[in-house]
């Protein structure tokens, strides 16, 4: 797959790569609002690999906007050292890999995730994003919740799929599945051993 800083694109308007690069920056400036500009207004953004409890589908630039008003209060963002993006064969679908660093406001423990990004662009606007990261390591950001990075349930932000575990009125704490015989432990607590 070629990388998007090789030749110019085939891409009429701002390159997806463009927008993407700028919305990083706009993230390390702490420019939330700045990086929810840079959406459609039916935009989406996906979170397949979030953990039970946590928003995994967003419809919309409101949804999006409510979303990222919590993240402040999640992450300190410091840098995105290590970032890669590649063009596919969509002139308006980039997909990048980066490395993120900062530091955890619940626990003030320095922060590190790798993600994968799946974003297309058109006309200059963000219209999908799919957003691929680790999920233990954001319950461990989050301090051991299960459901880092929103609002309480009763304040689902709208546009959030209602399917989602997070916004159900009782729940019990997620737990992973027992492994040879040992009892489960909840997300985001330190292990003792090898899991």
């Amino acid at each position: 797959m070629p990388d998007a800083s090789d030749s110019g694109s085939t891409h009429t308007g701002t390159p997806p790569e463009d927008v993407f690069r700028h919305g990083l920056e706009l993230l390390l400036a702490k420019d939330f609002e700045g990086w929810v500009d840079l959406w459609a207004d039916d935009g989406t953004f996906e979170f397949p690999f979030a953990p039970p409890g946590a928003v995994r589908h967003l419809e919309g630039k409101p949804a999006v906007r409510s979303y990222m008003s919590a993240y402040p209060h999640h992450v300190d963002l410091h840098a995105f050292p290590d970032i890669r993006v590649h063009r596919t064969g969509d002139p308006d679908v980039v997909i990048a890999e980066m490395r993120a660093e900062g530091r955890s406001m619940a626990t003030g423990q320095p922060f590190e995730m790798s993600y994968v990004a799946v974003v297309t662009v058109k006309n200059g606007l963000i219209t999908h994003y799919r957003d691929y990261w680790n999920p233990l390591t954001a319950l461990e950001v989050a301090g051991g919740t299960d459901a880092p990075f929103g609002e309480p349930a009763d304040e689902r932000p709208h546009g959030a799929d209602p399917g989602d575990r997070r916004h159900r009125q009782h729940r019990t704490p997620d737990r992973r599945p027992s492994r040879r015989g040992r009892p489960p432990r909840p997300y985001g607590q330190p292990s003792s051993g090898v899991w």
